[in-house]
């Protein structure tokens, strides 16, 4: 009983910080990071494929999360692949057929 009350409290939790913001994978009050999370509010509810690219360490998986977060498909699975793992053909073969 104590487990099962446990998991509630953490999912309340989750769903309050959600809410307020919080919660989200993208963290910052910059311009820039403004800017980013309004291009991500205007991409995510559109059918559109994007490309996210950058160094790396720059974030491009969590962006990537937030746009999923806030899209239609926000129910489905997110699945992140490590294009750098594939060769050149094998990724172009599976990104473009």
């Amino acid at each position: 009983i104590a487990h099962q009350r446990s998991q509630l409290d953490l999912k309340i939790l989750r769903d309050e910080l959600k809410k307020s913001g919080i919660g989200g994978k993208l963290i910052g009050k910059s311009k820039l990071m403004q800017e980013l999370q309004e291009v991500i509010s205007r991409i995510a509810p559109t059918q559109s494929t994007v490309l996210v690219l950058g160094e790396s360490g720059t974030g491009k998986e969590l962006v990537a999360r937030s746009i999923h977060d806030q899209s239609l498909q926000k129910d489905k699975p997110f699945i992140a692949i490590n294009c750098s793992s594939f060769s050149e053909t094998l990724l172009e073969s599976e990104l473009f057929g």
